[in-house]
């Protein structure tokens, strides 16, 4: 089983609320536990006696979780951690065991950076990434993941990520295709609510896409990892065309892996990655370096 134990990190947004359905789909697929944690640097004082106005806060937004989790089936455990939000949550996925994290990506500009950023640039876990003004669930009914995309630079020879996803899929009793995109001027995809139409591969490109999806079939076949297809599309921006792949094969969520670690992790989180993330009405899990190791076979760690 991927998840075990689930870790839904709120900044007291309503937006926290979409993160529902989907993990009420998985906790009824898996049996997961689930946890809901409020990270502020303030926090300690809220255990003492005094009823402060952030603590109404907290608790008010608590309340209102808890009640929307109860209409799923859910019964999620909730903490405050104290701390500044990136490290009191690495520490609490540490050392709480936690296997996924779930967050709500609130589309804070990426020359700002974000917190969403700095958590899953090396996260050892996987993040399951929602963002707050594109991904609108129905809050009422409990959501499976049963067909993934997982995005793919035709150029990466990474197995791992690719590993990793096949036994997520598998485990949440799911299907995954990989997608992959060849870059070509002029061909820009609709993914603002439209029909995301794809065009045919250029004439001139149809051998650059016979190579890549046979170099992808390759790299799945060589791990044993079963899927669903391939689909090769050209597009002038490699997200965009990926996330219009993922809406036109009817996909629940998108797979994607950053290729390094550490800091250069977070600054990769400015191009593909987090360019996905920005523009997806669906939910991305981001698999880190770090993250996939944990789906290696034990021999290989």
């Amino acid at each position: 089983m991927p998840f075990r134990s689930i870790l839904i990190a709120t900044d007291l947004s309503p937006q926290t609320l979409v993160t529902l359905p989907v993990v009420a789909g998985l906790v009824g697929r898996l049996g997961a536990e689930v946890t809901v944690a409020y990270a502020d640097a303030q926090a300690a004082g809220l255990a003492g006696t005094a009823f402060t106005l952030e603590q109404r806060s907290v608790e008010a937004h608590l309340a209102e979780l808890r009640e929307a989790a109860a209409k799923l089936g859910l019964a999620p455990s909730f903490r405050v951690l104290s701390g500044e939000p990136v490290p009191a949550l690495q520490v609490a996925l540490e050392r709480g065991g936690y296997d996924l994290l779930v967050v709500v990506h609130d589309g804070t500009p990426r020359e700002r950076g974000s917190v969403t950023a700095d958590l899953i640039g090396d996260c050892a876990v996987p993040v399951l990434v929602f963002h707050a003004g594109r991904v609108r669930p129905t809050l009422d009914t409990p959501r499976r993941l049963d067909n993934v995309l997982v995005a793919v630079d035709p150029q990466d020879d990474r197995s791992a990520p690719i590993r990793a996803a096949h036994r997520i899929s598998l485990g949440i009793g799911g299907k995954m295709r990989l997608g992959t995109i060849l870059k070509e001027r002029g061909i820009e995809p609709a993914v603002d609510g439209s029909t995301p139409l794809l065009p045919p591969i250029p004439a001139g490109r149809v051998a650059d896409a016979e190579a890549a999806h046979l170099k992808l079939v390759a790299l799945c076949n060589g791990i044993g990892a079963h899927h669903s297809g391939v689909s090769v599309a050209a597009a002038s921006d490699a997200a965009a065309g990926l996330v219009a792949l993922a809406l036109d094969g009817g996909a629940d969520a998108i797979v994607a892996a950053p290729h390094a670690r550490g800091a250069l992790a977070r600054l990769l989180l400015g191009s593909v990655t987090r360019r996905i993330i920005d523009m997806s009405p669906l939910p991305v899990m981001v698999i880190s370096e770090k993250a996939a190791q944990r789906f290696e076979p034990a021999a290989a760690r």
